[in-house]
C-alpha cells in the first residue's frame, strides 16, 4: 500500500471511529494492535500444533480379537 492510500485509510478509520462515543483514535489504535497481536499469537499456535507429530491412534479391536488374544496369552483353548 502506498503512502497516499495508507493516509486515506487512516483518515477514513479516524472519521468513522471518531463517531463512536468515547472511543478516541489512540484507543482504537490500541484495540487494533491488540487484535493484531492476538491474531499473530493464534497463527503461531496453529503452526506449532501442525508441526507436532500426530499421535498414533490405535484402532479399537473387536471383542472376538480381544478374547482370542486373552486365550492365547493364558494358553487356553475353546
Amino acid at each position: 500500500m502506498g503512502v497516499t492510500e495508507e493516509t486515506q485509510d487512516i483518515q477514513t478509520k479516524k472519521s468513522f471511529f471518531g463517531r463512536v462515543k468515547g472511543l478516541t483514535w489512540e484507543r482504537w489504535q490500541r484495540i487494533i494492535n491488540a487484535v493484531t497481536a492476538l491474531g499473530a499469537t493464534v497463527q503461531a499456535c496453529n503452526r506449532t500444533l501442525k508441526a507436532q507429530p500426530k499421535a498414533v491412534v490405535e484402532r479399537k479391536k473387536s471383542i472376538r480379537v480381544q478374547l482370542q488374544e486373552i486365550k492365547e496369552k493364558h494358553g487356553t483353548r475353546d
